[in-house]
This record gives structure tokens, C-alpha cells and sequence, in this order.
């Protein structure tokens, strides 16, 4: 079930970035799961070449997962 909703959301995310730029604001990110950062991370490497941006806002003193949402994909909080 894990692959089919990981398929369906980068699929869904690839056809609303396909027509124009795309921005996906997720807020009190430090309240997610591991598997939901998992899943936004899978989009975000599936879809480096579309025109995404994505703000993600959460507590510092929040969980570490949110942290790892953008390591790899760009500039994290200032």
C-alpha cells in the first residue's frame, strides 16, 4: 500500500507541476510522522526537474524529522 500511495502522490504532484510552477506550503511540519516526511522526501527526488517549491514551516524545538524533509533538496531554515 506504501508504493501505491508514494506512486499516486508523485504522479498527482507531476500532473499539477506539469502545467504551470506549483507551490505545496506544509505547516507544523514537526508535527509529521517519519512516514509522511518519508513520502514528501520520495516526491521531492522524484521530481527535482519540475517547477516545485515547496515551504515547510515547523517549531524549532520540534522533532528532528522535519529536518531531514529538505537536507538533500535545497536551502533549510534560516
Amino acid at each position: 500500500m506504501t508504493d501505491a500511495l508514494r506512486e499516486a502522490w508523485t504522479d498527482w504532484v507531476r500532473a499539477l507541476s506539469s502545467h504551470s510552477p506549483l507551490l505545496v506550503v506544509l505547516e507544523d511540519v514537526h508535527w509529521f510522522d517519519l512516514p509522511s516526511v518519508r513520502l514528501f522526501d520520495a516526491v521531492l527526488d522524484a521530481l527535482a526537474d519540475q517547477p516545485l517549491f515547496v515551504l515547510a514551516t515547523a517549531r524549532p524545538e520540534g522533532c528532528r524529522e522535519p529536518a531531514r524533509l529538505g537536507a538533500r533538496h535545497g536551502p533549510g531554515p534560516a
